[in-house]
């Protein structure tokens, strides 16, 4: 059988019109079948190749066998004869046969592309709706879309209208910005719009003097997707020039009248002082023959006073400004003892003992241990330096006391504070102690003097009183002598050392209690010299320099 003369490609194109998904691969590879000399022997031979190579399905397989009786079959190109035997074609038809396969040829290119085309078109939609529910299920960033204004213009209004979309059509855009000068406001419209606007002003420009401001902006969606728009705005550089060198000027001139005023205030002064002088001659009683001397010689010095005034006014020569007498300095250090004095002093204060861990480097017992064994192997530590003191103000208030309540809570503040002691506490009493003692001024937080002294280790405590003892009032008064002496008796049975800061000098004691209760315990004036003495007193030393 000669394949080359069968009508395979229009039973290929009927097949292609059934429905059959059958393209141009499949042609081929029947061509190249029958060219390797398969299903060429007979009509059946022929019918199951074809059905090998394109029907897959039993509906395929009918239509396949309907078309192929149709063409193959009963064609008048080949003899009609028994299946086994061979086709012969006749020579006078192969005109007809050839023009058949050519419009079959044109008709199968035509049916491919029509199907290409609609492949096409069906992946385009795909993509189109593939991309729709997308938008849906992810979350899109929103995008600024509008273009910043870069440039502003001093003393006139700058308006940038922002815009901001999403592609997801219900997200809620928020607009803010992250850095922006002070001269500009934003104001969020919704929906992805706002407006920055505002007015670069003279003041302004002397506050900030850029030339360039930066300025970022944020806009954020619902599910805090964002996008940041950065640029900076410049001045007009002629305008912004001209104002700088205008607000130069004014100022400038500011100043030069407030000089020229300053000058003409003192000469004013001077001549107003010249009047007075001149005024003042005529109330003192001087008799007529020594007055008109007198008025010559101060009328003298007066325009002698001015012409030097003058002449340092027009020479601008900058004169060194006398202290009136009755100017003076605003300050609280006019105590015999000043705060600086007062730490000075407790800092000596003090019962050191090593306690704790060895941490300090003991350097003369290390340098004697290397010249011993030659060689140096290891450091000596030795435990910290503590001071072991603790401190009782015991401050007398109220009363004769009143006017020294500043210097109280001034020794209280320098002890608490600057003394670096292990513990300071301070309690107030009215005229002498009696059974308790007070830990505020107003005297509402009361304690028994058992638990006060209690309260401490009775060999590192050391007790300052602070008390006139009577001697402001400059009286003698048996009853609070007697109770005072009760109190130091007690009070010697628990504390080893005591002193006591009298805040009226010592010449003020005689004849007054204090001058007694000095006899009992060491009574120092309030000095310098006696805060020195009274913390020696305390620290142990039994002469402190005391005298009764």
């Amino acid at each position: 059988m000669d394949a080359s003369n069968l009508p395979l490609l229009e039973l290929f194109a009927r097949l292609q019109d059934a429905g059959l998904p059958l393209g141009i691969d499949e042609y081929k590879l029947l061509l190249k079948s029958l060219q390797g000399g398969f299903g060429i022997s007979d009509k059946a031979a022929l019918k199951r190749l074809c059905q090998t190579l394109w029907v897959k399905s039993e509906e395929e397989k009918r239509l396949f066998d309907y078309h192929f009786e149709k063409i193959i079959l009963n064609e008048n190109n080949y003899l009609n004869s028994d299946s086994s035997s061979p086709i012969v074609s006749e020579s006078e038809n192969l005109p007809n046969s050839s023009y058949k396969r050519w419009l079959i040829k044109i008709r199968l290119l035509v049916n491919l592309i029509f199907r290409r085309r609609f492949l096409i078109l069906v992946i385009i939609v795909t993509i189109f709706i593939g991309q729709y529910f997308l938008f849906l299920l992810i979350n899109l960033p929103p995008k600024f879309v509008s273009q910043p204004v870069r440039e502003a213009k001093l003393g006139e209004l700058y308006v940038y209208n922002i815009e901001a979309k999403d592609l997801n059509v219900n997200d809620v855009l928020t607009i803010t910005t992250l850095e922006k000068p002070s001269w500009l406001n934003l104001t969020d419209n919704g929906n992805g719009k706002a407006v920055l606007q505002g007015i670069f002003t003279a003041k302004t420009a002397l506050q900030q003097p850029n030339q360039s401001y930066s300025v970022k902006l944020k806009v954020t969606d619902k599910h805090s997707a964002k996008d940041i728009q950065s640029f900076n705005i410049n001045l007009s550089s002629i305008e912004y020039n001209i104002w700088i060198f205008i607000l130069i000027v004014i100022v400038i001139v500011i100043i030069l009248v407030y000089l020229i005023l300053r000058r003409f205030t003192e000469l004013n002064a001077d001549v107003q002082n010249i009047i007075k002088s001149f005024l003042s001659l005529r109330q003192e009683n001087t008799s007529p023959t020594n007055y008109k001397p007198y008025l010559q010689r101060k009328l003298q010095a007066d325009d002698t006073l001015l012409f030097s005034s003058l002449t340092a006014t027009n020479n601008r020569k900058k004169t060194r400004k006398i202290k009136k007498p009755d100017s003076f300095v605003v300050s609280d250090e006019y105590f015999p003892v000043t705060r600086r004095q007062m730490k000075q002093s407790w800092r000596y204060l003090r019962r050191i003992i090593r306690k704790g861990l060895p941490t300090e480097l003991d350097v003369d017992a290390t340098i004697k241990k290397i010249v011993k064994q030659g060689i140096f192997l290891e450091p000596i530590l030795v435990p910290p330096k503590l001071n072991k003191t603790n401190l009782i103000l015991l401050i007398d208030r109220d009363g004769s006391m009143l006017p020294f309540h500043i210097f109280s809570e001034r020794l209280t503040e320098t002890a608490v504070r600057g003394g670096r002691l292990q513990q300071a506490n301070t309690y107030y009493f009215h005229n002498c102690p009696i059974e308790y003692l007070y830990q505020d001024s107003s005297f509402q937080e009361a304690e028994s003097i058992d638990d006060v002294i209690s309260s401490f280790q009775s060999q590192n405590i050391v007790v300052l009183f602070f008390s006139d003892a009577g001697a402001a009032r400059g009286r003698f008064n048996s009853e609070r002598l007697k109770l005072t002496e009760n109190f130091l008796i007690f009070l010697r049975k628990r504390v080893k050392h005591i002193a006591w800061l009298n805040p009226m000098p010592r010449s003020r004691w005689f004849g007054t209690t204090a001058n007694e209760i000095a006899k009992s315990v060491p009574m120092f004036e309030l000095s310098r010299h006696g805060l020195d003495n009274a913390i020696s007193i305390l620290r142990g030393n039994s002469s402190g320099g005391y005298r009764q």
